[in-house]
């Protein structure tokens, strides 16, 4: 290796998207989170926004709308 070692902290997430598929799977309303919905109104995706990757708040975001979706699959 050539690099000294140093630290790098954790990355943080910025985004988080579900497919079609996962969206129909899941079901539910999701306006506390207030996703965009791109793709056909027939079968719409769901992107969060998280952060712009510097704030630690990003992961607690990404967690509560994980719970949501276990909660709502019945896989939690």
């Amino acid at each position: 290796m050539t690099t000294p070692a140093h630290h790098e902290p954790p990355p943080v997430p910025f985004s988080f998207a579900l497919g079609p598929d996962a969206v129909a799977d899941r079901g539910g309303d999701d306006t506390a989170f207030a996703p965009t919905r791109p793709g056909p109104a027939a079968r719409p995706a769901l992107h969060y926004t998280l952060g712009d990757g510097t704030g630690s708040a990003a992961r607690e975001r990404l967690r509560q709308i994980n719970d949501r979706s276990a909660a709502a699959t019945g896989a939690g």
